[in-house]
């Protein structure tokens, strides 16, 4: 875990540094608190924050305030800010924890209290980063779920426009055999496709990939840097080593096939995430009519026009 130490003395700075870098943490440093608030927002994985509160510049108080109102929110890695002062007075202390800081360490410290209080902090960020995860996890596939992907999708789709990469993306749904089951154990068959279906996705994508649960019984995944080309060997790859039998066989009902529906950004004059979340609806509804095991079909017509929020492909 990375970690920034702001102190204007440099012994008790390089001090506090040998002792961090001892308990096995990547330590940065800065003199004051302008030089520090410079190193946070260019280095998005500190987590950590060990301030002085007196500092030429930006003192500590108003460096911790700073960085709650400016460096504080879901989309940036939780931090802790613990600030050093050389006053104990009750009045001082309340003050300190109201500017933002997480804890409050009196000067002069011994090597264990430090060591408890960063610990701590280590244990409250990870458990912050869990409770975060969770909140964007489906609770049934374990993969993300559909307001995360979607956000994933509208940045992916963002940083390809910027890096001029095509960004692939497919909707996965298995299909239901007739007839079916009673209306509980119908429920129960599309619980256990579904948590068939992402485990072996985990396994299968790859680790720059995101996948989630995009709706009922439709998991969407999101490539990076694919082409229309690309998605089609993904998919058809995935078709032939994805086996949802051992679920069919359990219900004693007769195998059925996987469907997969995709479409690269490429052929978008301008893409976007609303034409492409259309476009993979449209795939994925030709697949589920195809014939098994032809059950992968990906868009890719080059002529696309998207006109009042509708996507037309020709």
């Amino acid at each position: 875990m990375r970690m920034l130490i702001a102190d204007d003395d440099l012994i008790s700075l390089l001090a506090l540094e040998k002792c961090l870098v001892e308990l096995g943490y990547e330590v940065v440093t800065a003199r004051n608190g302008l030089e520090a608030w410079e190193k946070l927002i260019h280095d998005p994985a500190i987590q950590i924050i060990i301030l002085d509160w007196m500092m030429p510049g930006m003192d500590g108080i108003s460096l911790a305030k700073r960085i709650k109102a400016e460096l504080t929110d879901d989309k940036q890695l939780p931090r802790h800010v613990i600030i050093l002062s050389g006053t104990d007075g009750y009045e001082e202390i309340i003050r300190g924890l109201s500017s933002g800081a997480d804890d409050y360490l009196i000067k002069p410290y011994s090597f264990n209290e430090l060591r408890i209080r960063v610990k701590r902090a280590e244990k409250m960020l990870k458990e912050e980063e869990e409770r975060r995860r969770l909140v964007n996890v489906d609770p049934i596939t374990l993969l993300w779920n559909r307001a995360k992907i979607l956000e994933f999708l509208e940045e992916e789709l963002a940083r390809g426009l910027r890096n001029f990469h095509p960004t692939g993306t497919l909707l996965i749904s298995p299909t239901l055999p007739h007839p079916l089951p009673p209306a509980a154990s119908s429920h129960q068959l599309e619980k256990s496709l579904l948590e068939a279906l992402s485990s072996q996705l985990r396994q299968k994508i790859r680790c720059y990939d995101k996948a989630g649960r995009f709706s009922r019984r439709e998991i969407m995944i999101i490539l990076p840097q694919t082409s229309s080309r690309e998605l089609k060997t993904i998919g058809q790859r995935l078709s032939e080593n994805i086996n949802l039998d051992s679920v069919y066989s359990l219900y004693e009902l007769p195998c059925s096939k996987m469907a997969i529906g995709g479409v690269s950004s490429e052929i978008f004059p301008h893409p976007s995430a609303e034409a492409i979340i259309s476009a993979c609806k449209k795939a994925l509804s030709t697949a589920l009519h195809l014939r098994y095991p032809e059950s992968v079909y990906i868009i890719e017509e080059k002529e696309v026009t998207h006109h009042e929020g509708r996507t037309n492909t020709r």
